[in-house]
């Protein structure tokens, strides 16, 4: 038998704890144990590993067979997942204007339209060929913001339902117009959950996610997100950079006011230079956000708004996968949100289906693996290359936080779970 390669190794006070990117598993070893680990693996011979430490490796994947290949095998499960053609997931955008007007909207500049009766119609036609041969439907709405084009959502979805497969739908809303009555009828609409963006406290919010006439809004969203969360799942996204994210931990005394702790969850989210339209010194770097989430989640884990979970296997980004696709107001075709409104990247249409041109294909034949650093880096199965995005337009790497912040993150997780 023969270590894996994505063991992740840390020694606190006379004991090891030993994770495994690939399997998830995590194990904490007294000394002895350690002992007889750390020099199993310096000597690179499993043979004088006690049988039940040996087994609990074993069952944590930590060890295997000499001739399993991991790559390969995580290349295979790549490949499965991108390529399986039961499940279709769509991103239906029936609208790109907003209520808002955020700086740093990547979307900023692009043309805000809005389907018409044609491109609804169309849009059906296409769901229900491309679900002759699939059992599922997911639909993520999206805009601009979509409950602008309610109307347009309702009337595609009571089609749908009608429909023999099976069908589930999240919305990314910026939550203004959610009010209770709107709730009630995204429930109906079998919308399972929303995302809702709010950037800090008013002081911060309120700088950057405003009305086009410049009004705040972090009062009414906190007004909506009470009124539904019991209705309807929310999870809210935090979007930070390094002039806002010391300014988050306040965020959670207003959660508290308004009585949402247990009843939403909450995620941060780096601002970061997408399509060259951050207009703040404060953009984010990769390492700068894993620094910045790691004292953010030690400092507020206790506070009951996020469950610190041990990071699992990746499954293939949406803009690589051929079952997924974008449409927009227009019924253009894209692989990634990123892209939406962009003619350039446009990669098909509702009209004439999909085009093999060179957009699409570089999305479907993306392989993480074909750059060196991803195939010796341990946290690999976490990430597997991280935003495709990144690679095919900028040519760089959008690396997973753990990589920047391993030692930091298994010592709070050694604390709240081990």
């Amino acid at each position: 038998m023969k270590f894996s390669k994505f063991n992740m190794i840390y020694n606190r006070n006379g004991s090891t704890i030993i994770f495994n990117t690939l399997s998830s598993a995590i194990l904490r070893l007294n000394k002895e144990y350690s002992n007889y680990l750390l020099k199993s693996i310096a000597d690179e011979n499993t043979d004088g590993i006690p049988n039940d430490l040996f087994e609990n490796l074993k069952m944590g994947k930590m060890v295997h067979e000499p001739n399993n290949n991991e790559l390969e095998q995580l290349e295979v499960i790549n490949k499965i997942t991108r390529f399986q053609d039961s499940n279709l997931a769509l991103t239906i955008a029936p609208t790109l204007d907003c209520n808002f007007a955020c700086p740093y909207c990547y979307e900023n500049g692009r043309r805000y339209n809005t389907m018409n009766q044609e491109v609804v119609n169309k849009t059906l036609e296409f769901i229900k060929g491309s679900m002759e041969t699939r059992k599922n439907l997911s639909i993520t709405w999206y805009g601009g913001e979509p409950l602008l084009g309610i109307d347009i959502i309702e009337q595609i979805t009571e089609a749908i339902k009608k429909e023999s497969f099976n069908y589930s739908s999240t919305m990314v809303t910026n939550g203004y117009l959610l009010d209770l009555e709107m709730a009630k009828k995204l429930r109906n609409l079998k919308v399972d959950i929303v995302q809702i963006t709010v950037d800090g406290p008013p002081k911060i919010h309120d700088k950057r996610r405003y009305l086009r006439n410049r009004e705040g809004t972090f009062d009414i969203l906190l007004k909506n997100i009470s009124e539904i969360c019991d209705l309807i799942p929310v999870k809210i996204r935090v979007n930070v950079d390094n002039n806002t994210i010391d300014y988050i931990d306040e965020l959670f005394d207003y959660f508290d006011c308004y009585d949402l702790k247990g009843k939403v969850t909450v995620i941060l989210a780096p601002i970061q230079n997408i399509n060259g339209n951050c207009k703040t010194p404060g953009c984010m770097t990769d390492s700068e956000f894993s620094k910045s989430q790691i004292q953010y989640y030690t400092r507020n884990y206790h506070r009951g708004y996020f469950d610190i979970q041990v990071p699992s296997l990746s499954t293939a980004c949406c803009a690589i996968s051929s079952s997924s696709m974008i449409i927009d107001p227009n019924g253009n075709l894209y692989k990634c949100w990123d892209d939406i409104g962009n003619s350039k990247e446009i990669v098909g249409t509702i009209y004439e289906g999909i085009r093999l041109n060179n957009n699409l294909t570089q999305w479907l034949n993306y392989n993480p693996l074909s750059n060196d650093e991803c195939k010796e880096c341990k946290i690999y199965p976490i990430c597997q290359g991280g935003c495709a995005n990144y690679v095919i337009k900028k040519n760089c790497h959008n690396c997973h936080p753990l990589k920047y912040s391993d030692n930091e993150f298994i010592d709070l997780l050694k604390d709240i779970r081990l």
